[in-house]
């Protein structure tokens, strides 16, 4: 207690009043006033804070774990896409393919002698 005047004014007040509650006449007339219930409400309302921060920050942590595949199977995509044009093309060209050999078309020689008997033709 930094307070000079406190033991005249307990000295004072315990002539003039009759003491119920000895710790509540203390905190009214010796001792300084408080801010502490002011810090302590400020400090839990900075808690609630930091706890939807915290919160927010889980979450970032979460999609960010979650987004960091995403590079490579972009990757797989476009090699699979690729692949699958490639795919494509190969297969419109083998009703062709099919139809030389089994026409036996398959030299220059037999290619100008015989014809198919499936609907095209060898040239």
């Amino acid at each position: 207690m930094d307070n000079k005047n406190a033991p005249a004014l307990l000295s004072r007040a315990l002539g003039l009043k009759k003491i119920d509650d000895l710790t509540r006449l203390i905190r009214e007339l010796v001792l300084e006033p408080s801010s502490v219930k002011t810090d302590a409400r400020k400090v839990v309302d900075e808690f609630g804070d930091l706890v939807a921060i915290h919160e927010r920050l889980s979450d970032a942590r979460a999609q960010a774990s979650l987004l960091e595949p995403l590079p490579e199977l972009d990757k797989t995509i476009k090699d699979a896409c690729v692949t699958f044009d490639h795919l494509t093309e190969e297969k419109q060209g083998l009703p062709i393919y099919l139809g030389h050999i089994f026409c036996g078309c398959g030299s220059r020689s037999s290619l100008k002698s015989r014809s198919c008997s499936i609907p095209f033709h060898c040239r």
